[in-house]
């Protein structure tokens, strides 16, 4: 025990001097104390921004809205590409020398034709589409920038048959409304698509009788509706370019009104025009024009230019109609270029008038001259041209493939419009 005790004193003695002996470590030195941060001097005009957490992303919808929502977003882009479209189609179709749509006519320069018509029909219904463009390429060369398709369908005069129809039925039916189409959208054309024509309505004893109107124009309307609608889907027409808007082969005269009121045909025209307008622009939101035309003749059963200017005005107003085309009549009816001024004046001046009071601030209303080129030469064409100087916002013909394409008139016109 006694030899146990003396070797721990001894142990302890031995490390208490080995500890007295080694180096001591170097003091460490205390922390500094923490500065509160100080943003550095800004420059004059500077501002110190402090930092912000960006925010946090949005969940992820699933697949379904997704694609709802890209379907939502392109249906606006396209509806509001399609409106500044339908301006730029007709802006950049016009030639220049022409006023853009909502100006005054220039006074000071002779308008040339700015469109023509085409009347289809089985002489080109089965043209070639390389066929097609060629004609096309002559109405261009001759500053024809904008075509109105008169109408896709045709009604029977005797039965409720479609007696013609242009939009094809079968697999390898000619289509030349989307080669027109196509031309179009290429070479910075303007095409207004006419409908269905109904014969029955250039009839003066047809639109006399109410009865008959009533149930004709009841039977017409949803067929017309179709027919817009089936084009619209055919020939993507929202997303065309070219597609400048709806014509309404709704061609009436001034004929006499032997009913008054909601009977008379100037008011059951009027409704049924303004249910088809509303359904057209609805579709695609476009400009719709209409050509009525008038005989200056005097007969019992036709009005004068004025009366005829205040139908129009009972006809139009309220109807959505933007653009009015006055047949000038003078091809139909063989005017001779010395009668034209007395036979095409008053009526100008009546239909004119009508649009300006049948127009409102929202919907104005645009009167061009339909000049027909209907068995003419240079000299009575140029004529006519000159009766929508000042007067007419737009010249067009009717038609180009039969009557302007002429070989002999088509030159002559060409050498009048390199002269100007």
């Amino acid at each position: 025990m006694r030899k146990l005790l003396l070797g721990v004193c001894c142990s302890f003695v031995v490390a208490s001097a080995w500890a007295q002996q080694a180096p001591k470590p170097p003091a460490v030195p205390p922390p500094p104390a923490v500065q509160p941060f100080v943003p550095p001097a800004l420059s004059r005009g500077v501002t110190f921004t402090p930092f912000r957490p960006p925010a946090p992303a949005p969940l992820a919808p699933n697949d379904a809205v997704q694609r709802r929502s890209e379907e939502i977003r392109q249906q606006v882009q396209d509806a509001v590409q399609g409106v500044q479209q339908s301006g730029d189609a007709l802006k950049d179709a016009m030639p220049r020398n022409v006023p853009a749509l909502g100006d005054a006519a220039d006074q000071t320069v002779e308008q040339c034709l700015d469109g023509a018509f085409i009347q289809f029909d089985n002489s080109n219904k089965f043209l070639s589409a390389e066929q097609w463009r060629r004609m096309l390429d002559r109405m261009r060369a001759a500053k024809c920038s904008i075509i109105i398709l008169q109408y896709l369908e045709k009604r029977d005069k005797h039965s409720a048959a479609t007696a013609e129809r242009y939009v094809p039925q079968r697999y390898g039916d000619p289509d030349p409304v989307a080669v027109i189409l196509d031309y179009a959208d290429k070479n910075q054309m303007a095409v207004f698509i006419g409908l269905r024509l109904d014969p029955r309505l250039e009839g003066s004893m047809f639109l006399n009788n109410p009865a008959q109107l009533r149930e004709g124009l009841k039977e017409e309307l949803p067929k017309n509706i179709a027919l817009a609608r089936e084009i619209t889907a055919r020939y993507g027409l929202n997303a065309r370019r070219s597609f400048a808007g709806w014509y309404l082969p709704v061609e009436v005269a001034n004929y006499t009104e032997n009913f008054t009121g909601e009977s008379s045909w100037v008011s059951q025209l009027n409704q049924f025009s303004k249910v088809l307008v509303t359904e057209c622009k609805r579709l695609v939101n476009r400009p719709v024009a209409v050509s009525p035309y008038f005989n200056a003749t005097k007969e019992a059963w036709l009005t004068s230019a004025k009366e005829f200017g205040e139908a129009c005005t009972r006809l139009l107003k309220g109807s959505g109609v933007s653009i009015v085309m006055l047949q000038d009549g003078v091809g139909a009816r063989n005017i001779p270029a010395s009668r034209i001024h007395g036979w095409v004046a008053p009526f100008r001046d009546s239909i004119a008038l009508a649009c300006k009071e049948a127009s409102t601030p929202a919907q104005p209303i645009e009167f061009w001259l339909n000049v027909e080129s209907i068995g003419a030469d240079i000299n009575r064409l140029h004529k006519q041209m000159k009766m929508g100087k000042g007067h007419a916002k737009r010249l067009v013909t009717f038609d180009f493939p039969h009557h302007l394409n002429q070989p002999n008139l088509y030159d002559a016109y060409l050498k009048l419009i390199s002269e100007r």
